[in-house]
């Protein structure tokens, strides 16, 4: 009886593990295929490192790096569902790697509507459309 079920539970493991195999070829072959047709908006992108958010002198400083698809990407200032600061664009001087440093100072309004919100920092992309793309949320600490 012993014989018969390491046999059986053999066969099942090898019958279990050439499944996963020819799954995993199929899932492989579709991903391929769907990258090849991904439309061109979706290859524009951002990526942000070294981070640096201070609040000196009634202020929001920013240091960083970033790497963007047009070496431009966006920003904006919201307190809740106010836009404080619009919409303005960074322009990167990257280097041979890709990485560009920024640097920005951003003026902390003060009114009775942003006094209790928490200020977020949004960094961004466009497509050729000029939708938003790859957002990036950043909460501002202000209690610094």
């Amino acid at each position: 009886m012993k014989k018969f079920l390491v046999v059986f539970f053999a066969m099942l493991l090898v019958a279990c593990g050439n499944q996963d195999n020819e799954d995993n070829t199929n899932s492989e072959q579709k991903s391929q295929e769907s990258s090849t047709e991904t439309p061109s908006d979706e290859n524009v992108s951002v990526k942000f490192r070294n981070l640096d958010i201070t609040t000196p002198e009634k202020q929001i400083a920013v240091k960083g790096q970033a790497a963007a698809t047009n070496d431009v990407f966006y920003f904006k200032l919201l307190y809740g569902e106010e836009v404080a600061v619009d919409e303005s664009e960074v322009k990167l001087d990257t280097n041979a790697s890709g990485w560009g440093s920024f640097e920005l100072k951003i003026d902390i309004p003060k009114n009775d509507q942003t006094k209790d919100q928490i200020p977020v920092l949004t960094f961004y992309v466009k497509d050729e459309s000029g939708k938003m793309v790859n957002p990036n949320y950043v909460p501002v600490d202000l209690a610094q």
